[in-house]
């Protein structure tokens, strides 16, 4: 997984669950277009148990997303390791792109020999 702003990469390697994360995002989207959607925050891990927090706000038209990480010295304690903050158009759309890249990846997975 990379998330990406101005050319900042921030990239998480081996994320478990990475589907079930695609999903949630895409119902996230969908929630925004209905207007249902409220801050949230989903866990991410990977294979090696290293965990961060995405959260979503919601600022009007605006949406803001932070992922924390897990501080390796204050387990309790997390930082911001990436900041994006964008309009409802453009967070639909990365979602929508990201969720057709999983299925791309689904299909190839499926079918190759």
């Amino acid at each position: 997984m990379v998330f990406k702003r101005n050319g900042i990469l921030y990239r998480i390697n081996n994320l478990t669950q990475a589907l079930d994360f695609v999903w949630e995002m895409k119902d996230l989207s969908k929630a925004l277009k209905t207007g249902t959607m409220d801050d949230s925050f989903l866990e991410l891990c990977d294979h090696k148990g290293k965990i961060w927090v995405l959260e979503c706000v919601i600022l009007g038209a605006k949406v803001l997303l932070n992922l924390w990480f897990q501080n390796k010295t204050e387990l309790k304690h997390f930082d911001v390791r990436f900041s994006w903050e964008g309009s409802v158009e453009e967070f639909r759309a990365a979602v929508h792109y990201l969720a057709a890249a999983a299925d791309v990846q689904r299909f190839f997975r499926v079918y190759r020999k």
